[in-house]
Formats: structure tokens, sequence, C-alpha cells
């Protein structure tokens, strides 16, 4: 995951992360932000979703913004 573009485009990849996982808040985000590990992990633990397909859901966000 490229973690410059994760940083550069925040504002644009919280609205998908809020989209794709609604009961994460922004103030959660706030917390997280430009922390790509441990928002993959917050994640994890409130989703129970593996960190292969968090990674793969952020990746897919990202690579749609120009």
């Amino acid at each position: 995951m490229n973690i410059n573009r994760f940083e550069g485009n925040w504002g644009q990849l919280k609205g998908a992360i809020r989209k794709t996982w609604s009961d994460i808040s922004d103030y959660d985000l706030e917390q997280y932000k430009g922390k790509m590990e441990e928002l993959i992990g917050f994640i994890q633990k409130t989703y129970g979703e593996s960190k292969e397909e968090v990674e793969e859901k952020i990746n897919k966000f990202i690579s749609v913004i120009k």
C-alpha cells in the first residue's frame, strides 16, 4: 500500500472508508489520520475482517483517486 497516497488523499479516503465501514466515526478517523497500520488494525478489530481484506479495500479506494 502506498503510504504517501494514503496520507495525501486522506480527505477523499475518509468518505470511502465511512461508506464501507459505517460504524467508524469521524472522531475515529481523526484519531487514525495518517496512521494507516493503526487504522487497519482498528477496522480488523471492529469488523472482524482480515488485514488482507482491509488493505485490499483501501488499496481499491486509493487506485480510483486521481
